[in-house]
């Protein structure tokens, strides 16, 4: 845990729980690593109380694990994670991309350059994640379903863990920009059918290079 954080005139509970869980979706806390309310209280200058309701709120949305007599520990990498969580995206975005209007000319233009800087920021693997995540945001902009935008993004939330984890074997999103740019080609031809399509293959492509990384060891805690 890092030194103390000025943190800021907000609920100490909303603040502490938002630094919390960037380091577990981030990697800083690592699967099967400790979490304890003293430490980090310590650390923020805060007082356990708050921290012990992040750690409730987290626990509660499946980011920590509260094991009796073991406390609050960061949960392991598992393959059935994957195998729920990723056919849902895979079936949730390409429905919200076919819901949104037709792609903008002003649209196509911020995905080729979010897509540019992804190739400028292969060697950061954070940085390349949330390019990633902004590029699929501006793909589907404009679905008018607010709840579907909320389901996708908690699914992403489940999946950042593993991105990132893959990202950071050095294989640098492998065949992804590729990818990235024929949607947007499709869109940009106005081919809502094989944008779809390809937002599809896409997503199934990232499941199966995760799932061949994760062993039968990653699933035990």
């Amino acid at each position: 845990m890092e030194t103390k954080s000025a943190l800021e005139r907000r609920p100490l509970r909303q603040q502490i729980y938002e630094i919390l869980r960037e380091r577990i979706l981030c990697g800083e806390l690592s699967p099967g690593e400790a979490v304890r309310d003293v430490s980090i209280a310590a650390a923020l200058g805060s007082s356990r109380t708050p921290v012990r309701e992040a750690l409730v709120r987290l626990t509660a949305e499946g980011l920590l694990h509260n094991w009796v007599g073991r406390g609050f520990r960061v949960p392991p990498l598992v393959r059935s994670e994957v195998e729920e969580a990723h056919p849902l995206v895979t079936t949730l975005e390409p429905l919200a991309l076919g819901l949104a209007p037709p792609a903008s000319a002003t649209r196509l233009k911020r995905l080729e350059a979010l897509t540019l800087r992804m190739e400028r920021s292969a060697g950061n693997p954070i940085a390349l994640h949330e390019l990633d995540a902004q590029w699929h945001r501006c793909l589907i902009e404009g679905c008018p379903n607010a709840r579907l935008h909320k389901y996708i993004e908690e699914l992403r939330d489940v999946l950042r863990r593993y991105e990132l984890a893959h990202l950071s074997q050095g294989e640098a999103m492998h065949g992804s920009l590729q990818e990235h740019r024929a949607i947007a080609q499709a869109e940009a031809d106005q081919d809502r059918v094989r944008s779809t399509r390809l937002l599809q293959e896409h997503w199934l492509r990232g499941r199966s290079e995760l799932l061949a990384r994760i062993t039968d060891e990653d699933s035990t805690s």
